[in-house]
């Protein structure tokens, strides 16, 4: 009689699965990085203008929404282009405090020369100008247009969760604080690079190709199964 051959296919993830993998490392690291951004806000506003631990609360929706936003278009980047280290973290928090700039310049210009609305004129401007800025950033990095809606969504959530443009003409003390939103961007960045990095390490052993092999093996398959049907093909009927 023929030796009968055990074939077994590879091991591979549904692509749903790798969604919501997706969603899982953007949900939590986008939370890790709004608690992360929130303290550190608190402790600038702290030094610079007067303590606001107790009003804090009421930012928190807003700063985890900055934060699952940042943390998508940190995903889209790192998707696209390969990276997500802890420089590319700090790289991205850059680019995302220079999208605030193109808002603050249009708010300080109008607030020197006596033009400020407080109303819709003066809000839709600077909503559009965070928008294009973001855009045209993910479109620069990336040439994507799903990166450039993500880079679009982040701008603007960094923006509303600054309370708007950034205050750098109103006072000497609230230029200081603007100023003390790059190094918040920064660290963010990075804080978003390590969070990813942790999930990745924690969830990437599972669906690696050496997890498979010893899932095979534990099974009672062969480590190789192309090789060992490689094998049983060669192997005719006993004498």
């Amino acid at each position: 009689m023929c030796r009968s051959v055990a074939i077994v296919r590879p091991i591979a993830l549904p692509s749903s699965h790798t969604r919501i993998g997706r969603i899982v490392g953007i949900t939590a690291s986008g939370l890790g990085v709004a608690l992360v951004g929130l303290t550190a806000f608190g402790l600038a506003h702290a030094l610079i203008i007067v303590p606001i631990w107790t009003r804090l609360l009421g930012g928190v929706p807003f700063a985890v929404g900055a934060g699952l936003a940042l943390a998508w278009a940190f995903d889209e980047l790192a998707r696209h282009r390969g990276s997500q280290s802890i420089a590319s973290g700090v790289q991205f928090g850059a680019v995302m405090f220079l999208t605030l700039i193109p808002a603050t310049a249009l708010e300080a210009a109008m607030r020197w020369f006596g033009l400020r609305t407080l109303d819709w004129a003066e809000v839709i401007p600077a909503v559009a100008l965070a928008l294009l800025s973001g855009a045209a950033v993910g479109w620069c990095l990336t040439r994507r247009r799903d990166t450039s809606i993500a880079f679009a969504v982040a701008a603007l959530a960094l923006m509303f969760v600054s309370a708007g443009p950034l205050p750098v003409a109103q006072s000497i003390r609230g230029a200081w604080l603007s100023l003390a939103i790059a190094p918040i961007c920064l660290v963010a960045g990075a804080a978003l690079a390590t969070l990813r990095a942790l999930l990745d390490t924690r969830s990437g052993a599972m669906g690696s190709p050496r997890s498979a092999s010893a899932l095979r093996q534990a099974q009672g398959a062969p480590s190789d199964p192309l090789r060992s049907e490689s094998r049983g093909e060669g192997q005719g009927p006993p004498d």
